[in-house]
């Protein structure tokens, strides 16, 4: 059986919720999910500068900026994968501009 590699970097302060994620992904038997996390949208610049990923997993609450106002910040200066957006208090606004911003 052929497995295929996904980089994932996933963007969470929580590491009960990056624990939680890596343990669903691991479950897949046909993928192998690579997880890189950080913390902080700050940190997830410098992880893509430095990386490839084709994946980005991105919670809407971090502290100092949210989801949203990275996305935003970022149009079109860097080559990003495409996102998942993650978040527990989300609603249909939240959502469609979400996808607005990339």
């Amino acid at each position: 059986m052929h497995t295929e590699t996904v980089r994932v970097l996933m963007v969470e302060d929580s590491r009960t919720a990056v624990e939680i994620v890596r343990r669903m992904l691991g479950k897949y038997a046909r993928v192998n999910f690579e997880v890189d996390s950080v913390d902080s949208t700050e940190e997830c610049e410098g992880a893509l500068s430095r990386n490839s990923y084709e994946l980005l997993l991105l919670d809407y609450s971090l502290p100092g900026e949210d989801g949203l106002s990275f996305l935003r910040r970022l149009n079109g200066k860097i080559d990003i994968p495409p996102v998942i957006m993650l978040t527990g208090h989300g609603d249909e606004r939240l959502a469609a501009e979400a996808m607005r911003c990339g």
